[in-house]
């Protein structure tokens, strides 16, 4: 409890904290278990190719996309709450479905559903902890992140220890789980404040101006999320299929494990330091050793060297997503908070869409080696651009807040 004590002297802020991370932990937990249960469901027993996984995933990222700024106009003028219930809702009806349907339309369809739900989850979350004072929002963003890398890393390694029983086994624990994050959806009454609700400007005009102002972050949210999603479709295949790794679904479950402990580890420090070290050299040289490691684990087929590129991996990414947060968090004022995050979180999640598309494309036409490049050469290219903006000054934040 040091780091959340050391969080804020506001205790509102302290238990938003926790609240928000039991939050983020439980639906990103649900959200890795479906992300590494739905490949191997859809290679082992439909026998659907890469290319039908990589659709279900884009349509999930993409519905989440498209709704976003929808969403976080509603965010701003309607109760936070009701909002949130809505969409874990929907995302639970989404996964009872997948108890029925075996099409790949239809599960395109339900993926899509599953993702509409949950697009109000991080807005809310990003949008309140952008009212904290600079100086502890990056720790905030630490705490946060490390909750939905613990979640997503857990939920993909229990996931996998499920399915030995049976997938569906798995995924009844998946819903069940589920209905746990509607509860505790339940008990969040933090978010955009109401103060600020009415005071929304309802300009477009200023919301062009912040997005304008903004320009030279979009590269960032679109490639960043687009090149690690390249690997969303293959990773559970390439690492469990005898042809290339080989790890079976207990080994497999216990690498993640290991790999989110230390990832965790890493995104807590590296919040807390943040500020001190610079965010902006910070996420330049986090996405350097990111890009040099994914294509080292995916031109190695050793499982001792996977597991050491992926630590390098792990590590490497804990350093970019606090940095790169508070990078865009400063770059939104006071005003449109759930329009500006539901923006940027918009074409994030397009490069979301768009990478586990490409990542089952580019597998099916070439192969999961290529995939592996395509991805740490994109984040390489992007570490080189954002070096050199950032020494021309124009990385540097502009705080509105």
């Amino acid at each position: 409890m040091k780091i959340i004590d050391n969080l804020s002297n506001n205790i509102t802020e302290k238990k938003a904290v926790i609240k928000f991370s039991l939050l983020i932990f439980l639906t990103e937990f649900v959200r890795g278990a479906y992300l590494n249960f739905i490949p191997l469901y859809s290679d082992n027993m439909l026998k659907y190719s890469v290319a039908i996984v990589g659709a279900i995933i884009c349509a999930y990222f993409l519905a989440e996309t498209l709704s976003k700024i929808g969403v976080g106009w509603i965010l701003d003028r309607f109760d936070n709450r009701v909002v949130l219930v809505t969409g874990l809702i929907m995302s639970l009806v989404s996964l009872y479905l997948l108890k029925f349907i075996h099409s790949p339309v239809l599960l395109i369809l339900d993926g899509a559903l599953n993702g509409l739900g949950f697009a109000p989850v991080w807005l809310i979350v990003l949008g309140y902890i952008t009212t904290f004072p600079e100086e502890k929002r990056a720790l905030s963003m630490g705490i946060v992140y490390s909750a939905w890398l613990a979640g997503l890393g857990l939920g993909g390694v229990l996931v996998n220890f499920l399915i030995t029983k049976s997938y569906s086994f798995a995924l009844n624990i998946i819903i069940i789980l589920w209905v746990f994050c509607v509860l505790i959806g339940l008990l969040i009454k933090e978010g955009i404040k109401s103060k600020e609700r009415n005071e929304v400007t309802k300009s477009p005009i200023s919301i062009l101006k912040e997005f304008t102002n903004a320009k030279y972050l979009v590269p960032g949210m679109l490639l960043q999320t687009l090149s690690i999603t390249i690997l969303a479709p293959i990773i559970p295949i390439y690492l469990t299929n005898p042809d290339f790794i080989g790890l079976s679904k207990n080994q497999y479950g216990i690498a993640l494990a290991v790999l989110g402990i230390v990832t965790v580890i890493s995104m807590i420090v590296f919040g807390a330091y943040a500020k001190r070290v610079g965010v902006e050299r910070l996420f330049i040289f986090g996405l350097l050793f990111t890009s040099v490691a994914i294509i080292g684990m995916g031109n190695l087929e050793s499982a001792i060297a996977v597991f050491i590129f992926g630590l390098v991996i792990g590590i490497s990414y804990s350093a970019v997503l606090p940095s790169w947060n508070v990078i865009m968090s400063n770059n939104i004022g006071k005003e449109n908070k759930g329009v500006m995050w539901g923006g940027f979180s918009t074409i994030e999640g397009l490069g979301r869409a768009l990478g586990s598309l490409a990542g089952g494309l580019i597998s099916n036409r070439f192969n999961f080696h290529f995939s592996f490049n395509v991805s740490g050469i994109i984040i390489f290219v992007l570490s080189i651009f954002y070096l050199i903006i950032n020494n021309r000054g124009i990385l540097k934040h502009n705080d509105t807040n």
